[in-house]
């Protein structure tokens, strides 16, 4: 079993590589753990590639519930904005990071 931002992943979720920029499904486990991930890549084709825990391929996260957020935050301290952005995620899903 592998998790994703604390999310356990299931056969049938589909999930975002964000260096290809696509979306994919997971269909399946292999035997020794990783997730099953199907996906299709311009230019390249249909590939199936195994994810790890914490949503990585061959050590490097790509792997995500959603598309990635980019911000162009201030390059100052952000400490404030890091406790923001966690208090929200604790109220949206609580301790354990399971959606409510």
């Amino acid at each position: 079993m592998i998790r994703i931002a604390g999310k356990r992943v299931k056969k049938g979720d589909w999930l975002y590589h964000g260096r290809a920029e696509v979306w994919g499904q997971v269909v399946g486990f292999d035997p020794t753990g990783p997730a099953i991930f199907k996906v299709t890549v311009p230019q390249h084709g249909e590939r199936t590639l195994l994810v790890q825990n914490g949503g990585k391929i061959n050590g490097i996260k790509v792997i995500y519930w959603h598309e990635p957020l980019n911000l162009d935050l201030p390059f100052n301290d952000l400490t404030r904005i890091r406790r923001l952005v966690d208090f929200y995620v604790k109220e949206l899903y609580g301790e354990n990071n399971e959606p409510r």
